[in-house]
């Protein structure tokens, strides 16, 4: 092997393998915040911007009031995507009142349909989700304990994907790792914008602010 194929195989065993391994070890050796918030648990507001179907959109409403948090400090809203074929009174009469239904903002698209959202919201914690997911019975409580440290701004969950293919879930669960190190090392230049699973103060954002 040359020397130049030998300094090549090093920087990727570097940035393929000792990296993702250090950044482990580093994430193992520390705990993320969880202590019960201050006083009452805040009112959160779950936005759910859709595109699907209503039994879809209802499925995912149903999971979300399966939570394991306080049912009067929970609102649910749907935000129904501007160019989405299913209406909104098509989205209310299946939810049967679990949820607040609006119509998202124009031209549509996942931020114009949360912008809708947090104009609707009057929780003191915003949480975006998908309608494709599903929680872990305690994922709310969880963002909310991790919120209530005032030196974070926002804090996102793990998304556990399984897509059928060995290969790529493989390498989701090999990105998880590498985020969950960074987030450890460097915890205030740590980025988490994952609209799927995203809780944040609402005072930041104020009403609808997020960029298309």
């Amino acid at each position: 092997m040359s020397a130049a194929a030998t300094i090549a195989t090093s920087i990727l065993l570097v940035a393929w393998v000792f990296y993702p391994l250090w950044l482990s070890l580093l994430a193992a050796g520390r705990k993320a915040s969880r202590r019960s918030p201050s006083g009452n648990w805040p009112t959160v507001s779950v936005i759910v911007a859709t595109r699907e179907a209503a039994e879809v959109v209802a499925r995912r409403v149903q999971d979300i009031w399966a939570q394991d948090y306080p049912r009067e400090r929970l609102q649910v809203i749907v935000a129904v995507d501007f160019r989405s074929i299913h209406g909104v009174s098509e989205i209310e009469a299946a939810l049967r009142g679990q949820a607040e239904v609006v119509r998202g903002d124009a031209p549509g698209g996942k931020a114009a349909g949360l912008n809708a959202g947090v104009r609707a919201a009057t929780g003191t914690v915003l949480l975006f989700a998908d309608s494709q997911q599903t929680f872990s019975t305690g994922a709310i409580r969880q963002l909310v304990q991790v919120l209530d440290d005032s030196q974070f701004g926002a804090v996102s969950g793990m998304v556990d994907q399984a897509s059928g293919d060995g290969l790529m879930d493989l390498y989701w669960r090999y990105e998880l790792l590498i985020r969950r190190g960074a987030c450890f090392d460097a915890p205030r230049a740590c980025r988490l914008d994952d609209q799927l699973l995203l809780a944040l103060r609402h005072a930041p954002v104020g009403p609808g602010r997020l960029p298309p």
